[in-house]
């Protein structure tokens, strides 16, 4: 498993703890302004340091802004 691989991992298993997992998937799929209104699947795409950053910081406080 890659570098990338793990990190989206980490970002599922994020979700799962923030909005749950019903909710996850239409997440994935649902604009963001955060990513210039980007989906987060397609932002990931582009680069997914933020989206794993962007949920970082929602998940730990803003501690990784």
């Amino acid at each position: 498993m890659n570098l990338e691989e793990k990190k989206l991992m980490q970002c599922k298993l994020m979700l799962d703890a923030i909005i749950g997992k019903d909710n996850a998937a239409k997440w994935w799929l649902s604009p963001n302004q955060a990513f210039d209104g980007l989906t987060p699947s397609a932002q990931w795409l582009v680069n997914h340091d933020i989206v794993y950053s962007y949920l970082l910081s929602h998940t730990f406080g803003g501690i990784y802004s």
